[in-house]
């Protein structure tokens, strides 16, 4: 854990002072700021990046020509895999953390819903780490914030509303085109 940079408007305003990413399957790193209720959200981002570490041991992933490449079967993360992956990552802390509310999971209204899910639809495949980012974080042109971490959530959520047995730790496992495949987003893909 290291401190945050008050000057920082994504850690203070848009991550409610608790940022983090992991950094494989062994390491994550979390930035904090003291703001109203960063305890709170440091916990939320600690449960979403062990999500992100049990998925990295299950599906290493490594570089290759500037890409991620998943090591066991040499095919590229694709935006697809990103996007659920941030999903259940966000499902899993929520049921940790169930009175949090993170902005990024439901950002977009129903107009914006319908004309990102059309320009992120064609792009499911696109292996481009930059293109990715892009339609994960929103481009401040074409593509609204939390783009793609909503959409993630969503197919998530629908996955598991239509297997109403599983839990989201137990999607860590399942590859993101199943998880596609078996949500009411199948249709629209």
């Amino acid at each position: 854990m290291f401190p945050g940079d008050a000057e920082s408007r994504v850690l203070s305003e848009q991550m409610n002072g608790a940022l983090g990413f992991s950094l494989g399957a062994q390491m994550m790193m979390v930035t904090v700021w003291p703001v109203d209720g960063w305890r709170e959200w440091l916990g939320y981002t600690v449960a979403h990046e062990y999500a992100h570490l049990v998925r990295n041991l299950l599906f290493p992933r490594g570089l290759s020509g500037g890409k991620f490449v998943y090591m066991k079967t040499s095919l590229p993360e694709t935006l697809l895999d990103a996007m659920v992956i941030e999903g259940i990552a966000d499902r899993f802390a929520q049921g940790v953390y169930p009175d949090a509310e993170p902005r990024w999971v439901d950002a977009l209204d129903d107009d914006a819903s319908h004309r990102m899910w059309r320009r992120v639809r064609r792009r499911l495949a696109v292996s481009d780490p930059q293109e990715i980012r892009r339609m994960l974080l929103g481009d401040n042109d074409r593509i609204v914030r939390w783009t793609g971490y909503t959409f993630g959530y969503r197919i998530v959520e629908s996955y598991l509303e239509a297997n109403p047995g599983l839990q989201p730790a137990q999607l860590v496992s399942v590859p993101a085109s199943t998880i596609l495949a078996g949500s009411k987003f199948a249709s629209d893909s």
